[in-house]
Order: structure tokens, then C-alpha cells, then sequence
């Protein structure tokens, strides 16, 4: 089941470093993500509220030695309001079953978790070590003046904005002004407008915008992978972490936004990872060299791969019997995370950390 207690327990050692014992009361009644009781029965809030509710209990009484973990007990509490108030009423610290739960390195959870499959799992590469170069999304800040579904609306709009000739209904409707983490005003001094900035961008999952992307503009373009952008190129969207199924991963050739596939870069908000890496051209570089771009992929996991698969890995896709590229390399992965059996056998770890992936074990499951 999913748990209520502050995500900030979940990932961090201080807190049993700190204390002797730590006790966790879980409530339940979670309505945003639809909890029932483990027998399908109803379960409910114990306050009119959406969010689910913890108890939590944190003892200190200074005898416990330094660097010594204290203990973490944890509990359930589901059913309806008229079984969890007389519980809450009639049980105390002391008579409640508690559930004592192991420090485990490295995340140190306070609550239970199902570590059978960890050995085999820790077997896979990590999507991160795999994809050396990665980042969040772009974020806009201000959607509505930067994005459109309508080229012309959009142009007419930066048009104005550009000219900095602003009417006050103009200002208020779109935001125009600065803010302590967004100058967009000082950003927009002197700024010419271009058609060329008009682009495609992935907003959500098949949600196509356009976007003027002029990234000394935009609040955080997320240069680091942008300016890899190109159209045979591909993304890898890849959450870090998610609250509940795992079933974020994505694929774009576009420019994505940050939320591309949560809200509010919330639990599920994707990372992307670019297939290739595209040099920056300047006057300096040879025609030959302009062009060559080169796989974002950790040499040492790719020679893994070819080792247990006894295939030619290239840079690029051929036709020559015997070899890989780094577009099979992306479709093995896209495959395995798409897995109902890898995401439902592996989901307590999904729910920590960008996923480990197995190796192909034969050239027929690659």
C-alpha cells in the first residue's frame, strides 16, 4: 500500500541518528490516490481532508550511543472514520503492534518495503550511468506567452512583447514583469524578433505546441541537452522517481518541457536523456568534423553488452550482419521499461531511483 508519512523520511539516515527510536503510525485515507483498505474495502480520511495522515512519534533520550541507528517501528491503520477514532482513543505507544523495520542503506525507509529481488535487480545498469549526459526538461515560466497551438497567434504575441511597447491589459495577462528568479524584462532588453525561434516543442504526451524558443529568453532552457537538439536525434523521458505505477517513460525527437509527463514536477516529472551528442560548430572546425556526432553512451556499459551478445557495436545504425547501434540499444530499453512483468516485479525500486535495466542475456531478448 501506498504510505502518508513526509517523503523527507524516506531518504535520509539523520533521523535515526538522531533519535533512539522513531515510531510511525500510518493513517491512510489517502483520497488522491484512491487507498482502500488491503481487502478492497473502503477506507477513509480521519480528517475532511484529501491528503493521507501519519503519526509520527520521534524519542530522544540522549543515552543512545553516537553513530549507533536508533530503532524505526512502523504500523497500519485502515477502515472507516468509526474504527480508526476508537483505536486513536483506546490505544497508546505502548499496546499498539509495531512492525520494526530494518536501516537498510542506502535510502533507510520508514516504512515497509519488499527487498526480495533486490540482488537481481542491482544486476541491471543504472539509466544514468548509461546516459552520461542528462537533465531536466525546459521550463518556460510562463506558458501562455511562450507557448501556442497557433504559429501566427504566437508570432503576434512576441511581436509585441519584443517591442516593448506594452499595453497595461497586455502586462497583466501574460505576466510582463520581472521577478526575483525571472528577469524577463531585462532578458527581453534589445531582443529582436526572429521566425526562426518558432519551433516544435513536446509539451505532454502527445501534445504538440509551438514554442518561441530563444533560450536567452526562456527562464531555464536546459542548455545541457537543447543544444543537442536536432531532429534525428532522440530523447529518453525517464522519471527518477514515481509515487504509485510505473508507466512515465517516453519517447521525443522535440525539445520537451519539463512536466512533459507529470505536473508541476511532482513525482513521475521525467528526466531526459539524449540517444546522441552534437558538437557545437564554430569557425574553427573542419566540414567533416560538423556534422559527426557521437552516442551518449558509457563505453564500459556498451562493451557489457557487446560481450554478452558477441555483436559489433557502431556508432551508427548499419545493415552489416553482427552489429548493434545505439538506436537498439534505446528500443532494449524502451522495451523492458514498457514490461508489465519488469515494472510489477521491480516497482518498490522504481518508486526510488532512475531504473536499473538488465542486461540482454541473448541476442533473440535484445
Amino acid at each position: 500500500m501506498e504510505s502518508n508519512v513526509p517523503f523527507f523520511l524516506f531518504h535520509t539516515a539523520k533521523n535515526t541518528e538522531t533519535f533512539d527510536k522513531v515510531y510511525i503510525l500510518d493513517l491512510h485515507g489517502n483520497a488522491k490516490k484512491k487507498e482502500v483498505c488491503p481487502d478492497g474495502s473502503p477506507d477513509q480520511n480521519v480528517f475532511d481532508i484529501m491528503q493521507g495522515v501519519s503519526i509520527n512519534i520521534f524519542v530522544k533520550t540522549g543515552n543512545k550511543k553516537v553513530n549507533k541507528l536508533g530503532q524505526v517501528y512502523h504500523s497500519d491503520l485502515f477502515g472507516k472514520r468509526e474504527v480508526k477514532y476508537p483505536f486513536l482513543l483506546q490505544n497508546n505507544i505502548s499496546n499498539i503492534k509495531w512492525e520494526l523495520l530494518e536501516n537498510k542503506k542506502l535510502y533507510f525507509y520508514f516504512v515497509p518495503k519488499n527487498f526480495e529481488s533486490e540482488n537481481k535487480y542491482k544486476t541491471g545498469f543504472k539509466i544514468d550511468n548509461l546516459f552520461q549526459i542528462n537533465n531536466s526538461g525546459v521550463s518556460i515560466y510562463r506558458d501562455s506567452l511562450f507557448l501556442d497551438d497557433n504559429k501566427n497567434k504566437l508570432s503576434d504575441r512576441i511581436n509585441i512583447l519584443l517591442s516593448n511597447n506594452h499595453e497595461t491589459d497586455f502586462k497583466e495577462t501574460y505576466n510582463v514583469k520581472d521577478s526575483s528568479g525571472y528577469p524577463l524584462l531585462k532578458r527581453i532588453s534589445n531582443k529582436v524578433y526572429s521566425d526562426k525561434h518558432i519551433i516544435d516543442y513536446h509539451y505532454r504526451p502527445f501534445d504538440i505546441r509551438k514554442i518561441y524558443f530563444d533560450n536567452t529568453i526562456i527562464s531555464r532552457p536546459a542548455k545541457q541537452i537543447t543544444e543537442h537538439f536536432n531532429k534525428e536525434n532522440q530523447y529518453l523521458i525517464v522519471p527518477r522517481q514515481v509515487n504509485k505505477d510505473f508507466h512515465h517513460v517516453f519517447i521525443s525527437t522535440l525539445i520537451c518541457d519539463g512536466n512533459i509527463t507529470s505536473s508541476a514536477r511532482l513525482f513521475g516529472a521525467g528526466k531526459l536523456f539524449p540517444l546522441y551528442l552534437y558538437p557545437k560548430t564554430n569557425s574553427q572546425q573542419n566540414i567533416e568534423d560538423t556534422n559527426k556526432r557521437k552516442p551518449n553512451l558509457n563505453q564500459e556499459i556498451v562493451n557489457e553488452i557487446t560481450g554478452k551478445l558477441d555483436l559489433t557495436f557502431t556508432n551508427e545504425k548499419e545493415e552489416t550482419k553482427g552489429t548493434f547501434a545505439p538506436i537498439d540499444i534505446l528500443d532494449y530499453i524502451y522495451g523492458v521499461l514498457h514490461s508489465l512483468t519488469y515494472s510489477e516485479k521491480y516497482k518498490e525500486f522504481l518508486k526510488i531511483d532512475f531504473p536499473r535495466v538488465p542486461y540482454p542475456k541473448t541476442k533473440y531478448t535484445f
